[in-house]
């Protein structure tokens, strides 16, 4: 497993064009952070928003082989990546991913890979669709299920983390509803259309658990102003 980040990267490049350390050196650095990061690497963070640097200059060190079909990057290109990662230029992208299971059976060294974690997640979509296949109340599901995830370590800045955090958000709003109804209590609105709101709430959950457990893929949208990364979740 190998460290290194945005910071990292910067330094990397900046390097490279004040002559510290050569274009094979930053090409190679680049290719090993490259195939950590395919390696399971990706579910970090910090690392995955380098996803499109690092496979660039990956190649900066190779030389163009038109029957291997290697096409080197250029110095121009690098020298992009230094404007962005230093401010001077907003860059945005997009990746399609998922948590699939045989991802969990491929990186199980890594510690956030945890097949029990995820098992949780997995019970409690199992659990939610049951109640509601029988017409049964999730609620008391919901708080259990909670309970369980908010009592288990926090898995910071990583992939699975952002989900999690979409996860409990949804739950307490859940559980808040089914609860405000039960008592008679007043739900709040403002501004807002006709709506099944619970039933809304629990689409949008169900979502998030396909997307943990590996049943979907989901979007994650990085954007880059002034060489701060930023990252929207979509499911």
């Amino acid at each position: 497993m190998m460290e290194y980040d945005l910071i990292e990267l910067k330094e990397k490049i900046d390097n490279y064009f004040t002559g510290m350390i050569s274009k094979t050196e930053l090409g190679k650095w680049a290719s090993y952070a490259y195939y950590d990061l395919l390696k399971g690497g990706y579910v970090e963070c910090e690392k995955f928003v380098l996803y499109p640097f690092l496979k660039e200059i990956s190649t900066f060190h190779l030389e163009e082989n038109d029957i291997e079909d290697i096409s080197p990057c250029s110095e121009e290109s690098v020298k992009k990546i230094q404007d962005i990662v230093s401010g001077k230029q907003d860059f945005d992208f997009d990746i399609e991913t998922s948590l699939s299971g045989y991802v969990y059976d491929m990186f199980r060294e890594r510690l956030y890979f945890d097949q029990e974690r995820r098992n949780v997640f997995l019970k409690m979509r199992e659990a939610m669709v049951h109640c509601y296949e029988t017409n049964g109340i999730f609620k008391d599901c919901a708080i259990l299920y909670l309970e369980k995830i908010t009592c288990m370590e926090r898995q910071e800045n990583t992939i699975q983390g952002l989900l999690e955090q979409h996860i409990i958000r949804l739950l307490k709003a859940l559980i808040n509803n089914e609860t405000a109804e039960t008592l008679g209590k007043t739900k709040f609105k403002l501004f807002a259309q006709q709506s099944a709101q619970n039933k809304l709430i629990e689409e949008r959950l169900l979502n998030y658990l396909d997307s943990y457990i590996g049943n979907k893929n989901f979007h994650l949208l990085v954007s880059y102003k002034s060489g701060e990364s930023n990252i929207l979740l979509i499911v």
